[in-house]
């Protein structure tokens, strides 16, 4: 959603042209995060092995938080929470907007964020589940 902000050296940043280079490259962005979400949350064994994919687990992600206070875990919540204010507020495709909202809930429901779990991301988890319904809605 930041691509959509004009650089300050636009030199027409009202242009049609500057205008659609940065939707064109907000939608590049916006495309990159749900495939990586997407690759996040690759079962490998279904490709080897499907009958023991889904007993293998959930697979685990690799790779430093983006917030130190978000466990790794809320962050895909959270990126289609994003995606979904995107895809809404800036394309107007509410059919995609609710898929991604509905992908979150899934994701927060699936994590059990309903549930009161005292740790030190008990705020974020808080947070995450609130807007996560309030997006479903």
């Amino acid at each position: 959603m930041l691509a959509l902000i004009p650089l300050p050296d636009d030199p027409d940043p009202k242009g049609e042209n500057s205008t659609w280079n940065r939707r064109i490259q907000a939608h590049k962005f916006a495309q990159a995060a749900f495939e990586a979400l997407d690759n996040e949350t690759e079962l490998v064994d279904s490709i080897i092995n499907p009958k023991d994919a889904l007993s293998n687990g959930s697979p685990r992600t690799y790779r430093a938080p983006f917030h130190p206070e978000v466990p790794l875990g809320l962050e895909s919540n959270v990126a289609l929470m994003v995606l979904s204010i995107y895809e809404y507020g800036q394309r107007g495709n509410i059919k995609k907007m609710l898929n991604r909202s509905g992908q979150s809930l899934m994701l927060a429901l699936e994590a059990k964020l309903y549930s009161p779990i005292v740790d030190q991301f008990v705020e974020a988890r808080r947070r995450v589940w609130w807007a996560t319904v309030s997006f479903s809605c």
